[in-house]
């Protein structure tokens, strides 16, 4: 690999974790309505919990409005993201991001806290220079609520 590719691979690589970093900021900022920017026009996402399909979201506006509506309505929404590997070739990408999700919420008057061992597994594409989510499965591998 000529250096011009390995610096290009580095900035690619750099860019999808800003990428994915940047989603799970705006989760916790509970702004699913910017999440809409992140995603390509013809996007899918799906949601897969205990190797479960629960739900298929299409579109950046109705992904967005998904996690708007539901992100609202929590209290508080906090996410750490570790391991992210992608495989970068030309425009398009694979990757897999895992996360732990703190979420706080109230339940007939009581708060209750959730935590979420997830990990998401994506498609991305590079759009005008800019790296966009065009598939992603994200799977809930466990929960627990306290």
């Amino acid at each position: 690999m000529e250096l011009e590719e390995k610096i290009q691979t580095i900035e690619d690589k750099l860019a999808l974790k800003q990428l994915v970093d940047t989603f799970s900021i705006l989760s916790d900022e509970k702004n699913g309505l910017a999440q809409k920017g992140l995603f390509t026009s013809d996007a899918v996402v799906k949601i897969v919990i205990n190797d479960e399909l629960k739900q298929t979201l299409n579109g950046p506006e109705e992904i967005g409005n998904a996690y708007h509506n539901y992100l609202t309505s929590l209290d508080k929404v906090f996410h750490l993201n570790g391991q992210h590997v992608v495989n970068v070739k030309g425009n398009r990408a694979l990757g897999r991001c895992y996360s732990q999700a703190t979420i706080f919420e109230t339940q007939n008057g009581v708060q209750v806290m959730t935590q979420e061992g997830i990990y998401h597994d994506d498609e991305y594409r590079k759009e005008n220079d800019r790296w966009l989510i065009a598939k992603r499965t994200t799977h809930y591998v466990w929960i627990i609520r306290k």
